[in-house]
């Protein structure tokens, strides 16, 4: 084992020992910097009726000498519509994989509901459940014989949606899965999120969207992002992610490249990252990219 490899492993053994206490760390799902690509991460309901079927996928990789440290999601969403296109059904499923090093792996997955209708002229309201399960995994090593675990899990939301101007809460891990892989245990707790998104026009196909994100979670720091994307005729967007006490990461990609009916983008961010990790200032390479079919 490298010397590499041995520091990693140190720094997830010290980290899991205050995970079971404290709940520091990634026992709750990891927040992608373009989080705003995919709200379903954050938020079982729907917010967008604009395509038929949506597929996601994210990779979050750490540089540097925590490079083994790997997150990945692939989303996958179907909207189905009333003739008056004033209720919205959507089914979706979302399976999502943490990696720290070659030992040690989060794995979740969940099916999802939502359901929107109309509520006024200019405003809607969708609400969503997602139920799945968390599963932790300890591959065996010369220091531990390996365990595996897993739990149910169950997530709830809400949006409320006018045209420039978009509001949602979603309540996580209702549950509060256990897991005991090993002999320790791990218990995941409840949290919350709230995001908020505003559309401001500035000229002809030219537009801001501002994204804000909070989450609270019990007995954790404070937890803020705020990312404002310029979109330029509807094909390039670029802009950034301020994320509290963490750091800033730049964002730029392609929204959409259409052939026939079909539509795809690409993102790639790069976050420069402000805490200290035993002195080391580790950064984030981060890549989405989505394709869909618009509804007619």
């Amino acid at each position: 084992m490298s010397l590499k490899e041995l520091f990693l492993l140190y720094f997830l053994i010290f980290n899991l020992s205050h995970l079971v206490n404290g709940q520091a760390g990634d026992n709750s799902p990891v927040v992608y910097d373009q989080f705003f690509q995919n709200y379903y991460l954050l938020n079982p309901s729907q917010k967008d009726s604009s395509d038929k079927i949506n597929v996601c996928l994210g990779n979050r990789t750490l540089t540097g000498l925590f490079e083994g440290v790997n997150r990945f999601y692939a989303d996958a969403n179907f909207l189905t519509s009333d003739k008056t296109k004033r209720k919205f059904h959507s089914f979706g499923l979302l399976a999502m994989n943490n990696r720290d090093g070659e030992l040690f792996n989060r794995n979740r997955a969940y099916l999802r509901y939502s359901y929107r209708t109309v509520i006024s002229d200019n405003s809607s309201i969708s609400a969503g459940l997602a139920t799945g399960f968390v599963n932790y995994n300890f591959k065996a090593s010369e220091a531990s014989g390996g365990g595996n675990d897993i739990s149910p899990d169950i997530n709830v939301g809400i949006w409320y949606i006018r045209e420039n101007f978009q509001l949602g809460m979603s309540y996580q891990q209702i549950l509060k899965p256990v897991l005991k892989p090993l002999n320790q245990t791990f218990t995941l707790s409840d949290y919350t999120n709230a995001n908020l998104i505003h559309k401001l026009v500035l000229s002809y196909q030219v537009y801001l969207s501002s994204n804000l994100y909070y989450r609270y979670e019990t007995s954790q720091p404070f937890y803020f992002e705020f990312a404002p994307i310029f979109n330029l005729y509807d094909k390039l967007e670029i802009g950034a992610n301020y994320r509290h006490d963490r750091g800033v990461a730049i964002v730029a990609g392609i929204r959409s490249i259409e052939i026939g009916n079909n539509l795809f983008r690409f993102m790639a961010s790069y976050l420069v990252s402000t805490r200290k990790l035993s002195n080391l200032n580790d950064s984030v390479l981060e890549f989405s990219f989505g394709y869909s079919i618009a509804s007619k």
